[in-house]
C-alpha cells in the first residue's frame, strides 16, 4: 500500500518539476486595461425599455460638462476608444469618425460623437471602433416579448408590472435629478461596483421569476443578454493590443457584464471610470472660479 507521505512526497516533486520547467525571465502576461463607461444615452432613441429624458446636450452648459469629462478621461491616455456601435468595417473602425475628423459631419447628441469621438480626436486617434452586437437573421439579443407572453400565460402579470414600475421610477428619478447634477456626477454614482451590481441583480435577474415548469423566458433573456456582451468583449480582444488601454463607452446596462469580462479574461484587468469623473467636476469647478 503506498503511504500519505509517499504520495505527498510525488506530489511535491511534480510541483516542484512544473516550477523548474518555466524560464526564469518569464514574467507575467501583458495586461490590457479596460475602463468600462456606463452612460444613458444622451440622444434618448427609446431603444430601451424606459429611457431618460435628456436635457439637449448641444446646449452650452451640457457642453462645458461634457468637455469636462473629456479633458479627465484624456489624461488617462487610452490607446483605442470603442462605441456601441455595429461593426461596419473589417478592422471595427467606424467611418463616422474619419468623417468627424475632416469636418464633415454635423454635430450629434449621441455619447458616441460628444465623448468618444471628441476624446479620440483629442488624442490625435487615427480609428475610434465599434464592438457592438446586433441580432442579425432571427437572433434576439433581449427577447422581453417572451418574457410578456409567458407572464400573461403563467399568471405572472403582477410580478412583470411591478418589475416594469421599478425600471420606470428609476428612469423619472434619473430624469428628475438631471438638473441637481452634473452628467459627469450622474456617470460616477452610474459606475459605482455597487450600483453597477444591484442594478443588474433588479432588473436584469429579476426576470428569472417569469417562467413555469416548461419555459423560462425570463432565464433565457439574461443567457441571450451575456450571448451578447461577450461577443462585444470577444471583439474587443480581436481589437485590442497588449499592453494597450481600452476606453468603452456604452449604454450603462452593459457595464455589469462587461466589467465582469475585464475583470475575469486572462490577461485584460479593469480600471474604473469613477475617479475619472470626479476630477472631471474638479475640473469643471477649477473652470467655473476661473470665470468668477
Amino acid at each position: 500500500m503506498v503511504s500519505y507521505m509517499t504520495i505527498s512526497l510525488r506530489v511535491m516533486l511534480a510541483a516542484l518539476a512544473v516550477t523548474m520547467s518555466v524560464p526564469a525571465w518569464a514574467g507575467p502576461a501583458p495586461t490590457v486595461e479596460v475602463m468600462v463607461l456606463g452612460t444613458y444615452h444622451f440622444a434618448n432613441p427609446g431603444a430601451d425599455i424606459a429611457n431618460v429624458d435628456v436635457e439637449d446636450v448641444l446646449l452650452p452648459g451640457p457642453q462645458a460638462e461634457i468637455e469636462a469629462i473629456v479633458e479627465a478621461l484624456s489624461a488617462w491616455q487610452p490607446d483605442r476608444v470603442l462605441i456601441e456601435r455595429a461593426p461596419d468595417t473589417a478592422d471595427y473602425a467606424v467611418p463616422a469618425y474619419a468623417a468627424y475628423r475632416a469636418g464633415e459631419r454635423e454635430p450629434e447628441r449621441s455619447e458616441d460623437y460628444q465623448i468618444g469621438f471628441r476624446l479620440a480626436d483629442r488624442l490625435g486617434h487615427e480609428a475610434v471602433y465599434g464592438f457592438d452586437e446586433r441580432g442579425e437573421g432571427g437572433t434576439d439579443y433581449f427577447p422581453f416579448g417572451a418574457v410578456q407572453q409567458v407572464a400573461s400565460d403563467t399568471g405572472q402579470e403582477a410580478e412583470l408590472e411591478a418589475w416594469m414600475d421599478d425600471i420606470h421610477a428609476l428612469t423619472a428619478r434619473m430624469t428628475q435629478t438631471q438638473g441637481q447634477r452634473t452628467i459627469a456626477t450622474s456617470f460616477a454614482l452610474m459606475n459605482t461596483a455597487e450600483t453597477v451590481a444591484a442594478e443588474h441583480s433588479r432588473f436584469y435577474l429579476g426576470l428569472n421569476l417569469i417562467g413555469d415548469r416548461a419555459r423560462l423566458p425570463g432565464a433565457e433573456l439574461n443567457a441571450m443578454w451575456f450571448m451578447r456582451n461577450a461577443k462585444m468583449f470577444a471583439k474587443l480582444q480581436q481589437i485590442a493590443e497588449p499592453e494597450e488601454r481600452v476606453l468603452v463607452i456604452v449604454g450603462a446596462g452593459h457595464a455589469y457584464w462587461l466589467t465582469y469580462l475585464a475583470e475575469n479574461t486572462p490577461g485584460y484587468t479593469r480600471v474604473s471610470p469613477v475617479p475619472w469623473l470626479e476630477k472631471a467636476d474638479a475640473l469643471l469647478g477649477e473652470a467655473g472660479a476661473a470665470k468668477d
